[in-house]
């Protein structure tokens, strides 16, 4: 049974479904567990830009403008073969390909993104590779 009370000029808001609950407890939770750095920062707008992106003695080198979580993505063809996700500082950064479960002799294309604290993604910037 649902009703309303009215007292003065005052009316009571019907009383939400157990699912609308049970999303807000998840939802403060979320955004009580959310550091302060995840944030998007008002006056920030600039994403992170890599420069010089090559492949050098079984190395994928980048420079970038500013730290921030770098994925690279590796495919053969249209197929993504692997993902890692590193940690990029600003300034160069390197990331060794041997060993990664990649096979010697086949043509890859490497594809980086970079987030930074503010969550401004980068442009992807790629490269092609044979290890």
């Amino acid at each position: 049974m649902h009703g309303q009370v009215q007292v003065g000029g005052f009316m009571c808001p019907p009383p939400s479904t157990p699912g609308r609950r049970r999303w807000r407890r998840w939802w403060r939770k979320r955004t009580a567990a959310t550091p302060a750095s995840s944030v998007r920062q008002p006056g920030h707008h600039r994403a992170p830009a890599f420069s010089a992106v090559r492949v050098k003695s079984k190395k994928l080198t980048f420079k970038l403008s500013e730290a921030g979580k770098v994925t690279i993505k590796i495919r053969k063809g249209h197929k993504v073969v692997k993902t890692f996700h590193v940690s990029g500082k600003q300034g160069a950064n390197s990331f060794r390909l041997t060993h990664r479960g990649l096979k010697k002799g086949v043509k890859y294309k490497a594809l980086v993104t970079a987030v930074d604290g503010a969550g401004n993604k980068s442009r992807v910037a790629s490269v092609s590779l044979k290890l």
